[in-house]
């Protein structure tokens, strides 16, 4: 089953600078998507939105993406995160003002795609909570993100990042976990 998604971009699209109409919401509807933006093998994408409603998943799903960057004035997360990033993606750089926090984390990274277990590296993240909450974090198959000055506060979840030798094996174990249970019937 395919995710249904409000706006994409894809390998076509590399290299684009999108600035989203200033006066419109990015996904209306809300959850009737599973994700609001998405990114799928795009490459040095770069999109400006001012407000993005989030779908049942995800305000923005990166899988494979390369060197891209989102910024969102205002993210209204609906779904399970406000951010996945997984599948190998690589360099991305990820700003917004988040109002609402995800059922299960605000950003999810490293996750395995049905296209990609790569590690995912390099993520810059640039987020602050409307309320001044926490950014919750879960570090899979990816390294620790790099944060900017003056945004957060995060808190990264279990596996913890400083698990050390730990961390790997433990999120591999986790990782393997899921996809048992989607396979036996899990959503």
């Amino acid at each position: 089953m395919s995710d249904r998604i409000f706006v994409a971009f894809t390998a076509e699209d590399s290299g684009r600078v999108v600035s989203m109409d200033p006066n419109e919401v990015v996904n209306p509807e809300g959850t009737a998507f599973d994700d609001a933006v998405k990114f799928s093998g795009a490459t040095q994408v770069t999109v400006f939105a001012p407000v993005v409603r989030g779908g049942r998943e995800d305000v923005v799903d990166m899988n494979r993406a390369t060197g891209c960057r989102v910024s969102i004035r205002r993210a209204l997360v609906k779904g399970r995160y406000f951010c996945t990033i997984k599948g190998g993606s690589k360099d991305n750089y990820v700003h917004a003002n988040l109002i609402g926090h995800g059922s299960e984390v605000d950003v999810d990274l490293g996750n395995h795609s049905d296209q990609s277990r790569e590690k995912t590296t390099g993520t810059f993240l640039d987020l602050l909570h409307d309320d001044g909450s926490e950014v919750s974090v879960r570090v899979l198959n990816a390294d620790v993100p790099v944060t900017a000055h003056g945004s957060g506060p995060y808190r990264f979840v279990f596996p913890w990042p400083w698990l050390g030798p730990l961390h790997r094996p433990t999120a591999l174990a986790i990782l393997w976990a899921i996809r048992v249970w989607k396979k036996v019937g899990g959503k």
